[in-house]
């Protein structure tokens, strides 16, 4: 999920260091990837390349005039996905997708400039769902969040892929919180992801 901080700033005097800042009347965006290695977003639990709220969950802003005043200088903390980036900012700056390929992402621009008035379209998101046990990130490899909740679970197995036959979730290590399965989070009422339903 994310974040976003929408306000109209005034750009900052160019200095010898800093990039140009935009023209007048630009709309700036800007999305996180959440920092280095092992960066992480505390209180949330995790960080970078582990897939616990404290490796996926960024903040971003957006700055435009093209905003309503009422909207600028607040918070919307609607679920959003990196792809509904693409369809938000062709609808503010009046693009037109539809000759493209169907997005994967949602206009999230009613929900955000609504103030929060209008329900956002992004009610699922996945987290990810990686079959394979090496590579970059950590364990656990697959999460999936509709609403409030949240499923994590240790790994996933997809028929076809290093020798499965079957696409199913797999359990961790004896001993460890994911010994018995997956687990299920309330993401309200528990950010932290510390207590399974």
């Amino acid at each position: 999920s994310l974040s976003l901080s929408l306000s109209l700033s005034t750009p900052p005097p160019p200095s010898d260091d800093a990039v140009q800042a935009p023209s007048a009347g630009a709309d700036v965006d800007h999305p996180s990837d959440d920092g280095e290695y092992g960066a992480r977003n505390y209180p949330s639990r995790g960080w970078k390349t582990q897939i616990w709220e404290g490796g996926t969950k960024v903040a971003g802003f957006i700055s435009s005039p093209l905003l309503p005043a009422s909207v600028r200088g607040t918070d919307f903390h609607g679920m959003m996905h990196v792809t509904d980036w693409l369809p938000t900012i062709a609808a503010l700056v009046g693009a037109d997708t539809t000759r493209n390929f169907a997005l994967d992402g949602h206009n999230m621009l009613p929900s955000i400039t609504s103030g929060g008035a209008t329900d956002t379209p992004r009610t699922e998101l996945l987290y990810g769902v990686n079959p394979l046990a090496d590579g970059q990130a950590g364990f656990p490899k697959a999460a999936l969040r509709v609403g409030d909740y949240k499923v994590v679970c240790w790994g996933y197995t997809i028929a076809g892929i290093n020798g499965s036959v079957v696409t199913a979730p797999y359990n961790g290590a004896a001993g460890s919180e994911f010994a018995d399965g997956c687990q299920l989070y309330n993401l309200v009422r528990d950010a932290r992801e510390s207590t399974n339903v």
